[in-house]
Order: C-alpha cells, then sequence, then structure tokens
C-alpha cells in the first residue's frame, strides 16, 4: 500500500463523520429523519461520484447478492451469533425482556433498520473496500481487519453528541468505546461477507439483523441462558472463519 493510500484510508472517516456531525447540529438530535436523510444525499453523491470517475467500480464483485446469499451468509449466521438474546426473549416473566425495536420511536427504528445498515454499508464495505482493493490492496488479513478500523472509527461522533446532550464525559466515553469495538468487530464479519460474495446487500441483510437485536442482554436469569450465548457465539465464530478461509481477491 502506497502512503497516499494509507493517509486517504486514515483521512475517511472523517469524510464520513464531518458531515453527519453537521446535520446533527444543524437538527439538534430532535429530528431523526432529517438527520438520515441529509446523510442519504451525501452517500448518494459521494457514490455517484464514485461511480463517474471509476474510483471503487469493478475490483470485487458488483452483483446485487441472491436471495440465497442474502439468507445463508447475511441472516442465518447473525441469528446464530444472537441465538441467546433471541432465547432470552422467548422466556416468560420479565417484561423488561422485550425487543429492543418495541421502545423506539418509529424514526429510530427506521435509521436503525433501514436507512443506517443500507447507507454504512454504501460507504464502508461497497465504496472503502472495493477502493482499497482497486488502488492495489490484495492482502486479505488487511482488509479484513484494517478496513473496519475507518468504520468503527465514524462513531467517535457519538461521544461528542452524547456530551452535548448531557451525559457525563466518563459515561460518553465508556458508552462510545463499548460502540467502537462491537462495531469494528461486526465491521470484521461484514468485510468478510463483501469479499465473499461482491455484495453489499448481504452485508447489509447482516446489519440489519444485529441492529434489531442490539447489544446483547447478559442479564442472566438462568444458566441455559449462557449455555445457548455461549453455543451461539462458538458456532458464529466458526462459520465466520470457515468464510474467511474461503475469500480470494
Amino acid at each position: 500500500m502506497d502512503v497516499l493510500t494509507l493517509l486517504l484510508a486514515l483521512a475517511y472517516p472523517l469524510v464520513y463523520l464531518i458531515p453527519v456531525a453537521v446535520i446533527r447540529r444543524a437538527v439538534g438530535g430532535r429530528n431523526v429523519v432529517a438527520e438520515q436523510g441529509g446523510r442519504a444525499l451525501w452517500v448518494w453523491a459521494l457514490r455517484s461520484t464514485a461511480r463517474r470517475f471509476r474510483l471503487a467500480v469493478g475490483a470485487v464483485g458488483d452483483g446485487p447478492g441472491s436471495f440465497r446469499d442474502i439468507v445463508t451468509y447475511g441472516v442465518a449466521p447473525v441469528l446464530v451469533l444472537f441465538a441467546g438474546s433471541a432465547y432470552s426473549l422467548l422466556l416468560p416473566g420479565d417484561k423488561s425482556r422485550s425487543p429492543p425495536w418495541s421502545s423506539r420511536p418509529r424514526a429510530v427504528v427506521l435509521r436503525d433498520l433501514v436507512v443506517s445498515p443500507v447507507l454504512e454499508e454504501i460507504v464502508f464495505r461497497e465504496l472503502f473496500v472495493r477502493w482499497l482493493v482497486s488502488k492495489g490492496v490484495k492482502d486479505v488479513p488487511l482488509l479484513v481487519f484494517g478496513s473496519p478500523v475507518a468504520f468503527s472509527a465514524a462513531h467517535v461522533q457519538n461521544l461528542v453528541v452524547n456530551v452535548v446532550r448531557g451525559m457525563d464525559l466518563r459515561t460518553a466515553g465508556a458508552s462510545c468505546l463499548l460502540q467502537i469495538v462491537y462495531t469494528y468487530l461486526f465491521g470484521i464479519y461484514a468485510t468478510i461477507l463483501f469479499l465473499k460474495t461482491g455484495s453489499v446487500w448481504v452485508c447489509v441483510a447482516a446489519h440489519v439483523v444485529a441492529n434489531g437485536f442490539g447489544f446483547p442482554d447478559f442479564r442472566l436469569r438462568r444458566s441455559s441462558e449462557l449455555v445457548v450465548h455461549g453455543i451461539g457465539l462458538t458456532a458464529f465464530i466458526v462459520i465466520s472463519r470457515s468464510l474467511y478461509a474461503s475469500i480470494t481477491v
């Protein structure tokens, strides 16, 4: 990787963060739809520019992804990962264990289950990963474990947003750090999916399922929950390693 490519890769999160931060400042966090609409326009412009100048087209597959790929790679393994969460939702007697989306405003559900998965996967997989490959980055470990750094770093904006909304710095920092860690881990799997299938829509499907469940609830009520969590996580790791081993760039 040449120095210019490395610098651009490191700067990429800022390109994503700045317009979103500006939009959030303008709407004050009160209008989720307006915020996401502004982000959508920016992503559309970025994607159109990339295609017009062929900056990120043709380096890896550009197919829409078959229904079978979407289910086999995008949905099923993530459902396996969240098997413990799904099992917990089925246990009787605790109304606090409701699906994460059930208590969210409709605009937030729309953002988390539709807008954000589509926009983030277009930016960080379809554009960013394909651009890196088109620049000569063929090393699979570097792509899989390096490119998600940009995806996770873009979520640093939430530290500023939470502090502006009144959260103390320590709590906001801990929340942001946790988000950076799990978005990085998800980014690894999404990158594996993109390199394996060549379809951003497979990645979007995985993102939707992950956002739907949210961060796992580890308030265990019975030992069987721990067992199901462990089985799901172990099976997901095995599936991910198998997919990773089959990647060719």
